[in-house]
């Protein structure tokens, strides 16, 4: 009881505040923590200065822990969520800006690998809105060319199925066009 009273004249509490948003600046965040609850101990008193603080940390990390697990169970788009809500809490942290960069990067690579098998599989519609969301991931110049050569695949087999009928329905001429279209692209 002694040993705090001396430490809360000495301004220990205020040095440890201080040392603590030192912490949170450098994305400390369970260190500045520590500090801030062992001023709490030296001075109860401390609690306005330090209750917010507290809060927003014990905020970004349950964010930071739940982007996480969401990011593992390749849930992107949760996971970003997570992340960016760090970011509006702590602008500065760069650890942050660099996970939200790597979402960004594994979600890409994701949605593409999917498109691709898709498109392996002929389908074509299903490729293109794996391509077009890895597109709301990352701007990508070539998942921007994935998806024009599957919309020119999407044409040919419209023009095909659009031909078939005619010709199935005695339209030769007609259905000659929308075969002489598909050799044109």
């Amino acid at each position: 009881m002694v040993f705090k009273l001396i430490k809360k004249l000495t301004g220990k509490d205020i040095e440890l505040i201080k040392e603590g948003d030192d912490l949170f600046e450098r994305w400390r965040y369970e260190e500045a923590l520590m500090k801030y609850r062992e001023a709490l101990d030296i001075n109860p008193d401390a609690i306005d200065k330090v209750a917010d603080k507290i809060k927003k940390i014990e905020r970004i990390l349950y964010l930071k822990k739940e982007g996480n697990r969401l990011f593992s169970k390749y849930k992107y788009s949760e996971a970003l969520e997570k992340f960016k809500e760090v970011l509006k809490l702590n602008p500065y942290d760069e650890e942050t800006k660099n996970k939200i960069n790597e979402i960004k990067e594994k979600a890409l690579k994701y949605y593409v690998e999917l498109g691709d098998k898709e498109f392996k599989n002929n389908n074509y519609l299903k490729a293109k809105d794996y391509y077009n969301t890895a597109l709301s991931y990352k701007n990508d110049l070539k998942v921007k060319e994935k998806i024009k050569e599957v919309e020119k695949f999407i044409k040919i087999k419209t023009l095909k199925e659009e031909g078939k009928k005619l010709f199935n329905n005695g339209d030769y001429t007609n259905a000659l066009k929308k075969f002489e279209e598909v050799l044109k692209l």
